[in-house]
């Protein structure tokens, strides 16, 4: 038997998170023509329709950086040091990345960041936390607990 495609499963758990702000963009215009008698002013309509969605990623993305400083703090941990982004999303890193890639310098990046914070670093792409590590005494405790798939 033939599922649903993961890509649909995924479009319909995102949706929500798309709908819900538009949908109260939508009562509140609706709200303020039945208060006020007379349609909301163009300014005002186009800004609730056009912000709602960046506002609640920004709203995310702040609430996540939160979650994980408060998570880290009740287990008496230590956040690993973030390479410092000029752009929002890092994609200033994965740029430089990207271009050393075509340089064939694949790891320069990595030993220029290994230089700044140290052995461990997390660098934010597209706004989610990648946490590299160099320190072999790491790699060999991952490797031994999470065994590595062959393809």
């Amino acid at each position: 038997m033939v599922g649903i495609p993961p890509g649909l499963v995924h479009i319909g758990r995102q949706l929500p998170y798309l709908v819900f702000p538009l949908l109260l963009a939508y009562a509140s215009s609706r709200t303020w023509t039945i208060v006020f008698k007379e349609p909301a002013p163009r300014w005002l309509m186009v800004s609730t329709y056009l912000f709602p969605i960046p506002l609640g990623i920004t709203c995310n993305i702040l609430h996540t950086q939160l979650c994980h400083r408060r998570e880290a703090a009740r287990w008496g941990a230590v956040l690993a040091p973030r390479v410092k982004s000029k752009w929002p999303g890092g994609f200033d890193i994965l740029l430089s990345i990207a271009r050393e890639f075509r340089k064939g310098h694949i790891g320069s990046p990595f030993d220029q960041y290994c230089q700044e914070c140290g052995p461990i670093f997390n660098f934010r792409i597209m706004f989610e936390d990648r946490i590299l590590t160099t320190e072999p005494e790491h790699v060999k405790v991952r490797h031994s607990i999470i065994p590595l798939r062959s393809y």
